[in-house]
Order: structure tokens, then C-alpha cells, then sequence
């Protein structure tokens, strides 16, 4: 599911004054994000106005999500933006001061981190920024097989998206460059160029009587919601069940870490120890 976002849309109300408007809106919280307190929401005029009383203009928010921006100027464009900075609008970014008025425009308020990482989306809206877990290690099969890949540790179930969870992707970059594979174990000891690893688990192979088998990660798209921003910004929120339940690899081409994702309830091998 792709939805696309910038800021902010609003309800305009036109004032006796020609030159001016009052604009108002109130924003609704998704994903189970709650309003900070004291957050207000920023009118900047771009470009900049000639006229300074026209230049910028501040509102405070409501608890209930509703403000107004009061005496905005006719015929200039207002950047909005928010006194928080990981907060997302989905909407406008720039609204028009004097537009004659539509009515209330509700908004959409979403929890988004910015720059480039991953993160953990909880039931009550609020984000944990995640850490890669172990080194990404390779390993040659003898006489000239595939090339292996696998996690240096086993997973351990630290980061697990539970029923009601999230896990965040921001950035287009991350998105575009990091990839999901899932984990699995094997209970044999394996035979490389140089070196034997005893039972480990192993990143989108699993290993068979004619040799190794390519498996690939299954996510459903139906549980993925892609937001993108006016400047460019993108996130996107996976549900707990986009996948199958198990242990998955999240990483990019070339990176010498990976994430270790679990996704729904552990599975046996996650007790295990690392190794």
C-alpha cells in the first residue's frame, strides 16, 4: 500500500480583510501516535515576504489535534512545518494565504523518523531506532560452489516485531538498497574452502542432499504501507505478520553488518546461544 504525504492540508476561512485569512485544521494520529505537548505547527512565507508582517506566523495545537493560523497573507505561499522534527504531515506542504474557505480539512499525523536507518514502530506510537546486529560473513563451498552467506551470530530474538508492531525503513536510500532474506538453521556440520563451521543457520540458502537451495523472503505487500514526503523523504511501515513468522536478514549490498529481524513468535532456534 503506497500512500504519499508532504504536510499538511487545511480548512481556509476568509477574513473581512482582503489581504488576509484564517486557516484552519486539526490533525488526526495514526499508527498510535499521541500529540506532544506544546507542539506547535509553523507558517514560513516562501519566498520570502516583502511586506514583515506577512513573513511567518506560529499556532498552538490543541490536545484534541485542531489549530488556526490566523491573518496569513493573500497571494503568498507558506511553507508548513512542525515544532517536532519526527513527525510526519501527509498532505500539502504549502498552502496559499486568503484561499476562500472549504471547510475543516482533517490531516493525517504519522510517527517518522528522519535521515536514513531502521527502527521499531510500538503499539503506542512511539519509535526505537535499531542497531545492526552481527557481521555479514562469507564462506566459499569446496570445489567451486556458491559463495555462503551468514550472520557471525545466531539470532537471538532482541529484536522481534510482535503483533501490533512495526518495523520502520526511512530513507530512500535504505529502502531502495537493503534487502530481506530469511535466516535458517541447519543441524550438519559444513565443510567451506579452508575451514569447517559446525551447525549454524544460514542467509536465504538451506542446504540439501543435491547440494544448496536458494530461498527467498516472502513479504506481503498488503501489510506494507510506503509514505513519501514533498521533500523527497520516504518511509516504510512493515506489520509483524508481512512476513512469516521466523528469523530474517536485513542488509544491503556490500555492507559489512546486518540487521537480524525477527518477525512474529520466535521459533525453537532463537533460544540458542550465539556462537
Amino acid at each position: 500500500m503506497s500512500r504519499r504525504f508532504t504536510i499538511i492540508a487545511f480548512s481556509v476561512f476568509a477574513v473581512g480583510c482582503s489581504t488576509a485569512g484564517s486557516y484552519e485544521g486539526q490533525f488526526v494520529m495514526q499508527m498510535g501516535a499521541t500529540l506532544p505537548a506544546e507542539m506547535k505547527i509553523l507558517a514560513k512565507a516562501e519566498p520570502a515576504a516583502s511586506d514583515l508582517t506577512c513573513m511567518a506566523f506560529e499556532a498552538p495545537l490543541n490536545p484534541d489535534g485542531t489549530f488556526t493560523l490566523n491573518g496569513l497573507c493573500k497571494d503568498t505561499t507558506y511553507r508548513i512545518t512542525l515544532s517536532e522534527g519526527n513527525l510526519l504531515m501527509e498532505g500539502l506542504d504549502t498552502l496559499t494565504g486568503g484561499t476562500p474557505s472549504e471547510g475543516v480539512v482533517t490531516t493525517n499525523l504519522w510517527p517518522g523518523p528522519l535521515g536514513d536507518g531502521v527502527a521499531m514502530l510500538n503499539k503506542d506510537g512511539t519509535l526505537k531506532r535499531l542497531s545492526t546486529y552481527t557481521a555479514v560473513q562469507t564462506a566459499k563451498m569446496l570445489d567451486d560452489g556458491p559463495t555462503i552467506i551468514y550472520p557471525q551470530h545466531r539470532p537471538n530474538g532482541q529484536v522481534t516485531i510482535e503483533e501490533g508492531q512495526h518495523l520502520v525503513i526511512h530513507g530512500k536510500k535504505a529502502i531502495e538498497r537493503m534487502n530481506f532474506s530469511p535466516i535458517i538453521a541447519d543441524t550438519n556440520d559444513r565443510e567451506f574452502d579452508g575451514f569447517t563451521l559446525t551447525p549454524h543457520v544460514y542467509v536465504g540458502v538451506k542446504f540439501t542432499d543435491d547440494g544448496v537451495e536458494t530461498v527467498a523472503a516472502s513479504m506481503n505487500t498488503e501489510k506494507v504501507t510506503d509514505l513519501t514526503a514533498g521533500d523527497g523523504h520516504q518511509v516504510r511501515y512493515i506489520s509483524h505478520d508481512a512476513f512469516d513468522s521466523g528469523h530474517y536478514a536485513l542488509y544491503g549490498e556490500g555492507d559489512r553488518k546486518m540487521y537480524v529481524i525477527t518477525f512474529g513468535p520466535q521459533p525453537e532456534q532463537a533460544a540458542a546461544s550465539n556462537q
